[in-house]
């Protein structure tokens, strides 16, 4: 039986990454619902999956990994829904690239049985489903789009900026991450344009030289960087540079617009609709096609950087998301099977307003 009120509802939120925008999902479940989190992975995560699903009334899982498999399990065995939330690499297998869960031979056939099986999975882009064509009847699945979203009160522009360069922010420890970011494409782009500024944030100057990667003079690199730090980055830049291989609907390249970055950004994932009218677009892995979009983003008119930061606005504020969870965990509480009556389905903005996250 579902609670009477929201605040009553108990839901288990289980994620094995602690990504901002993972945390950002917990902070409003924490503000609406008794909120259950199991974060981390190893062994203890497995057990207290396990404890959370006896006393939850709902378990909401980001990325769909084998505790996700789990968790639906439990939740099957309980009579209890559970939403999937997927990400990205949850969605994909690139044996040349060797990135994605789907190579797993062993993990595919439990993969498919628990997007089969979830009351509801959530993608934050269409295009991850078209991903999961090659791995699973995607008919089968009951899967809905709903976008992360972004607050433009806690990112937004610095009107004493004296903007300039190009920013690419990807937090890379190891030579698979930095390639799956296009961090080597980006390089190459820079290399071409000497009289550009470029600045990487994220990335260790020891694992470029471990790797033998070349370093053009005219890229700075930092270190990861807190939310704070982060903004000024934001604040500075003309251009935002996202050169991904893969991606589902990345949060810094939102964040930038919100700051009003110019984007450049590659044909993968939700990025070509996130910057749709008001950025560059170019094919992954066309080192020429991005140096000459990052050309054009820099002598784009002035205003460029206004009518980037409106797109996000209008498109993906984070009350849209913030209201659809809500409804979503209180219709799927109360017993209904498929709150969406229909496959697919995006959540269009309102003129209400939510409350919204702290910056901080």
């Amino acid at each position: 039986m579902a609670a009477d009120r929201a605040s009553d509802i108990r839901v288990g939120f289980i994620s094995p990454l602690k990504e901002s925008f993972v945390l950002e999902d917990l902070a409003y479940f924490q503000r609406h619902f008794t909120t259950l989190p199991v974060l981390g992975a190893g062994p203890a995560a497995v057990l207290r999956i396990m404890r959370v699903a006896f006393r939850a009334d709902l378990l909401f899982c980001w990325f769909g990994s084998t505790y996700a498999v789990l968790a639906t399990l439990l939740a099957r065995m309980l009579g209890k829904p559970v939403v999937i939330q997927l990400g990205g690499a949850d969605t994909v297998a690139d044996p040349a690239l060797g990135y994605g869960i789907w190579r797993s031979r062993w993990k595919r056939p439990l993969l498919r049985w628990m997007l089969r099986r979830a009351s509801l999975v959530l993608v934050v882009h269409r295009s991850l489903v078209e991903r999961l064509v090659g791995f699973v009847d995607v008919s089968q699945i009951a899967w809905m789009e709903l976008p992360t979203g972004f607050d433009a009160r806690c990112w937004q522009p610095s009107p004493q900026a004296n903007r300039q360069g190009v920013l690419t922010v990807a937090r890379c420890t190891s030579e698979l991450r930095l390639r799956v970011k296009g961090i080597d494409l980006l390089l190459q782009a820079a290399n071409q344009l000497p009289d550009v500024p470029f600045t990487l944030v994220g990335v260790e100057r020891d694992l470029l030289q471990q790797l033998g990667w070349f370093l053009p003079p005219n890229v700075s690199l930092h270190p990861p960087v807190s939310r704070e730090r982060l903004l000024r980055f934001y604040q500075a830049a003309r251009v935002y540079c996202q050169p991904s291989r893969y991606e589902g609907l990345p949060n810094t390249v939102a964040e930038a617009m919100l700051c009003g970055c110019i984007p450049v950004v590659t044909r993968v994932g939700g990025m070509p609709d996130l910057v749709k009218g008001v950025g560059q677009e170019v094919p992954p892995d066309d080192v020429a096609a991005l140096a000459q979009a990052i050309r054009q983003a820099l002598a784009a008119d002035p205003d460029a950087g206004r009518k980037a930061r409106a797109r996000v606005q209008a498109a993906y504020p984070r009350s849209q998301r913030d209201r659809a969870l809500r409804a979503l965990v209180k219709q799927l509480t109360a017993g209904e099977q498929n709150p969406l009556q229909q496959k697919s389905t995006t959540i269009q903005p309102k003129k209400k307003t939510d409350d919204v996250q702290d910056c901080k």
